[in-house]
């Protein structure tokens, strides 16, 4: 007879009939069993995995219609997803789109003279230059950044509901919006496209330095919007120029509140572990 180490129950065989644990030995702890079990997970992911992705991709919009309308086993959860995306986001320093130096914060449009009073204020505290303050406040700030990303599903909510407000979704369509919108928003523009731009820079030996910043955030703001659109017009069935008008306004909206409220947001959190 076997004892459950996860609940107690006493069983006979290699797995618990009360729980399903399976039986521990030593060899569970061996590096080849690690190993065995991480090819296990990216060798046998759920079809609905790669299922989801491709559809947030190629049909926009059209997660939201089946997984709302209760078509669920073929997709991977799109709240999991999210939470998979902000972790692969979370372990790759190189991904820092997200991101900024603390001396750039100050140029916060809405919340510029807070922030810079704190710096200051700390500076004097600590007596440190900023250049000093900035070291450990990044190693901070790449973390918070990534975490704090799950506020984009909540203030997703927020405009969807501010631009449709007469449409007949509930709440739980709305997260689901508003999840699959968002990681599009991650994967392709903050993870996959970078990628692509970092290979090639690298193939042609292309200095980042010819690429402007405010060139970079145009594009993504319009190639989000006109993502936003065919959401939308999948989904409401509004005519083009309107949903045009609320992609793209939804696309400003999501980088205002970025370039603003995440960006304080952030800094706060980090400012404080300093």
């Amino acid at each position: 007879m076997e004892t459950c180490k996860n609940c107690g129950n006493t069983f006979k065989g290699n797995f618990c009939n009360h729980c399903g644990q399976k039986v521990f030995s030593p060899s569970d702890k061996s590096i080849k069993k690690i190993l065995q079990e991480i090819f296990y997970f990216f060798t046998n992911l759920d079809n609905g995995f790669f299922k989801t992705i491709f559809t947030i991709i190629t049909a926009p919009g059209q997660l939201t219609l089946d997984y709302c309308a209760g078509k669920q086993k073929t997709y991977f959860k799109p709240i999991s997803l999210y939470f998979l995306i902000v972790v692969i986001y979370l372990v790759f320093p190189v991904f820092s789109g997200l991101n900024q130096e603390l001396k750039y914060y100050k140029g916060n449009a809405f919340f510029g003279s807070i922030i810079e009073s704190q710096i200051n204020e700390k500076l004097v505290t600590d007596n440190v230059t900023l250049e000093e303050l900035s070291i450990p406040f990044k190693a901070k700030s790449e973390v918070t950044s990534k975490v704090a990303l799950f506020l984009f599903i909540i203030v997703s909510i927020l405009f969807i509901y501010l631009l449709f407000y007469k449409s007949k979704l509930v709440a739980f369509d709305h997260l689901i919006l508003s999840t699959e919108i968002n990681i599009f928003y991650l994967l392709v523009l903050f993870i996959l496209l970078p990628l692509v731009m970092l290979s090639i820079l690298t193939l042609f030996s292309i200095s980042e330095t010819y690429i402007s910043d405010e060139i970079i955030a145009l594009v993504l703001i319009f190639l989000f919007g006109m993502y936003c659109t065919l959401v939308f017009r999948r989904l409401f069935g509004q005519k083009w120029y309107l949903s045009v008008i609320k992609g793209m306004t939804f696309s400003l909206l999501h980088a205002i509140f970025f370039i603003t409220i995440y960006r304080f947001i952030v800094f706060e959190l980090s400012f404080l572990q300093l």
